[in-house]
């Protein structure tokens, strides 16, 4: 995850950059990423009563290997600097299917680019769909395709691609193929949470955190529910993905020529890593998660790091996620997994270590300001 580079028309901010993709990145693998194993499903009986406690939220949303559940994750993005236009980019980010150990999980990039380019229409298809058999995962992704050419047309050289290359070169309908054997847990996020769905992570964070809190009852796709709130972590979020602090420092470079110097990034990280994050939890009659909200304001931390990059002060960032789970149980939920794939596990990591979707020279910057 290091810090993108802009086309002439997105001025390169370089911490809102690192800050911005690195939580966007977290929020998204938070998501979807689950830790190796499922613990049985904890009942109602065996929760007891509703309460606003972390012993309650560490006993919620343990689904069973046999559980079925849909799942769809609503994003938007603020921002604004001195003497530049606000932005806002919103839209559905992701979707997906859970069966047990297999998940099909389908991310669309194209409403946020057309808040990200206003007036600029983006010529192709910005999916990509991932389904895994908790061994494998499986990518097809016009996504790819289109942000090559897209970084093609603003200047970048094939070489400048890098992997993104050689991912965007797959025929299409035909799937590339992500071996999660022998991976991290860094590694295995890195790929865009290839372990399937789960609310697992944000219970987790909410169970870390402090001051839970009732917040009485909705309803929420015509089911009631009730629900807790709690203020965590960045730091929280990504223990609670089986990701150690040292693994996630990993993910950056030490240091970027021309823009951070060594030691810099460890700043800024340290002080993502301390960013609290207040979230929301409700729950179902059965201890099924319903929906994890959550709202990061990041402008009181690009404050405190002016001193360190002077482009940082005055500089307004926020993030908002809602992910909703449904439809538990639900028969029709056939997930196909692929007989047919071609080898990218290289290309995808190297991708991801790069600075994901928007890490191609001259191309597309998806996480800045």
């Amino acid at each position: 995850m290091r810090a993108l580079g802009t086309n002439g028309r997105y001025p390169r901010r370089r911490t809102a950059a690192v800050v911005g993709l690195g939580t966007t990145a977290a929020l998204v693998l938070g998501a979807c990423a689950q830790e190796g194993s499922t613990p049985d499903t904890v009942t109602g009986g065996e929760l007891g009563d509703f309460a606003a406690t972390t012993d309650y939220l560490s006993g919620v949303a343990r689904a069973a290997e046999e559980q079925s559940f849909r799942m769809a994750v609503d994003m938007t993005m603020r921002g604004s600097s001195p003497g530049e236009d606000e932005f806002e980019a919103s839209g559905q980010m992701m979707t997906g299917e859970v069966d047990g150990e297999t998940s099909s999980l389908v991310v669309d990039m194209g409403p946020m680019m057309d808040d990200l380019r206003p007036g600029e229409s983006v010529d192709g298809d910005l999916t990509m769909t991932m389904v895994t058999d908790g061994e494998v995962m499986y990518v097809q992704a016009p996504l790819f395709g289109t942000l090559a050419e897209m970084a093609l047309s603003e200047g970048a050289t094939r070489s400048d691609l890098g992997p993104l290359a050689a991912l965007s070169e797959l025929d299409e309908g035909e799937w590339g193929r992500v071996d999660l054997e022998g991976l991290t847990m860094a590694e295995v996020a890195q790929t865009t949470g290839a372990q399937g769905v789960s609310a697992d992570v944000f219970v987790d964070m909410a169970a870390a955190g402090e001051d839970v809190e009732d917040l009485g009852t909705e309803e929420i796709r015509g089911v009631e529910t009730r629900g807790l709130g709690a203020t965590s972590t960045f730091e929280d979020m990504i223990l609670a993905q089986g990701i150690t602090l040292d693994e996630f420092r990993d993910q950056f470079p030490t240091s970027v020529p021309g823009e951070f110097s060594e030691g810099e990034v460890d700043t800024v990280i340290d002080a993502m890593l301390d960013l609290e994050i207040p979230l929301e939890v409700w729950v179902d009659d059965d201890d099924n998660v319903r929906r994890v909200t959550l709202a990061l304001d990041m402008s009181e931390l690009m404050s405190g790091l002016a001193d360190l990059d002077p482009s940082a002060a005055g500089v307004e960032m926020s993030m908002d996620m809602s992910m909703d789970l449904f439809d538990y149980g639900d028969d029709s939920i056939q997930i196909a997994v692929p007989t047919e794939s071609t080898d990218g596990t290289n290309e995808f990591l190297e991708l991801m270590e790069g600075g994901g979707f928007g890490g191609a020279s001259g191309g597309p910057a998806l996480g800045s300001t």
